[in-house]
């Protein structure tokens, strides 16, 4: 049973895609798709114990994987300004039946600061638009990009 440390909290992302599961974990993880919609360039295989690299222009945004549940979830450490803390994020791909899939992630590992509240409102931001971009891709082939 895991402790909730009452100083930290965690941001709950989610959005409905129409699509099939498969098609959608897919986007996340092959570097040809997910340089469509999501990144520039992502280099890297989604392996636990491995390091992807989302590449924005000329920033490179390192990810460590922790796990992997093939059309399922993906667990992976993120730093996002590289800063001091690095964030536990999960992506869970959830079938809703009739056609729809649920993204949801979670980043945990935020602590109840000024800075920290103030970096999780930004991250909301940044997940959102990253699940409104797959969505418009796997939906439309649209590159809000």
């Amino acid at each position: 049973m895991s402790r909730v440390d009452p100083d930290t909290f965690e941001l709950p992302v989610s959005l409905r895609v129409r699509g099939s599961v498969a098609d959608i974990y897919t986007a996340w993880v092959d570097p040809a798709i997910a340089s469509e919609w999501l990144c520039d360039k992502m280099d890297g295989q989604w392996f636990a114990g491995q390091k992807v690299y989302w590449v924005f222009g000329d920033v490179w945004q390192e990810i460590r994987v922790l796990a992997v549940a093939e059309n399922k979830c993906l667990t992976f450490l993120f730093n996002p300004y590289n800063g001091p803390h690095e964030l536990t994020i999960q992506l869970e791909f959830r079938d809703l039946g009739g056609g729809e899939v649920g993204l949801a992630l979670w980043a945990r590992g935020f602590e109840l600061s000024k800075e920290h509240v103030a970096t999780a409102l930004d991250m909301a931001c940044g997940f959102e638009n990253m699940f409104c971009r797959c969505k418009a891709w796997i939906e439309a082939r649209v590159k809000l990009r």
